[in-house]
């Protein structure tokens, strides 16, 4: 009697308590959404103290931590994405995130991700907290640049962060390496600030030529950084780059 009261209580517990989904992730950016979304262990492939973690080339030790795996998690454009799809073989689904710091794409990559693990309701609580703490860095950021100069270029994969900031977009550069007519034609613009990409840094010359602050953002978070770490680094980093 008892062992049949004790299974009809494990048939009753939520399938997120009667196994965690075991997820691993291409680099630190798609495992910072699994963590939003509720995934506890994370392992990663890529180290996250690379500057650019999608060129990183794994070892076999890497690649061994999918065996078992429940998801895998990637971006698509990792140079190493589809020896992670062949190690994964059959065992694991293989999930393509979209790594966009939008807030729009956050919240549902989260709540996505939550569905697929049984982590709903952790993911419906990040996706509360995130809202909080990204209304209150764009207010800080807003107030801060009330009083100054709003014009910005930014690195192509850096866009997302001008919007953040409430700046006025007046160029894009990138991803590849700055030409001599685009770096004459940005510094013309007369931007306030340049949002440069910490993980493949080419707007120094623009900030140089145009005698203006320069922004170098992240989207990648770095060890010990989770999602929210990243919108308060780069709300640093643009305060600091135009501070006076």
């Amino acid at each position: 009697m008892k062992r049949m009261l004790f299974f009809l209580l494990f048939l009753a517990l939520p399938a997120t308590l009667q196994a965690e989904a075991r997820v691993v992730a291409s680099t630190g950016w798609a495992a910072a959404l699994a963590r939003a979304a509720g995934a506890e262990q994370v392992p990663v492939i890529a180290p996250e103290n690379l500057q650019h973690p999608p060129d990183y080339d794994p070892k076999p030790s890497d690649l061994l931590k999918v065996r078992g795996a429940d998801f895998v998690l990637l971006g698509g454009f990792e140079g190493f994405a589809q020896r992670l799809r062949d190690a994964a073989g059959g065992t694991a689904r293989i999930v393509k995130v979209r790594l966009n710091n939008s807030p729009q794409t956050v919240r549902e990559e989260v709540l996505r991700l939550g569905e697929l693990f049984g982590t709903q309701d952790r993911a419906a609580a990040f996706v509360r907290e995130f809202d909080r703490e990204y209304a209150r860095l764009a207010e800080e950021l807003q107030r801060h640049f009330a009083a100054r100069g709003k014009r910005a270029v930014a690195h192509k994969f850096m866009t997302v962060w001008a919007d953040f900031a409430g700046l006025e977009p007046a160029g894009v550069f990138g991803p590849g390496p700055l030409q001599p007519g685009e770096l004459l034609r940005l510094a013309e613009q007369k931007p306030d600030l340049v949002l440069d990409n910490a993980h493949m840094p080419t707007g120094g010359p623009i900030a140089e030529s145009a005698g203006c602050g320069r922004a170098v953002m992240i989207n990648f978070p770095g060890p010990g950084m989770d999602l929210l770490d990243v919108f308060r680094a780069n709300a640093r980093a643009l305060m600091d780059a135009t501070s006076e």
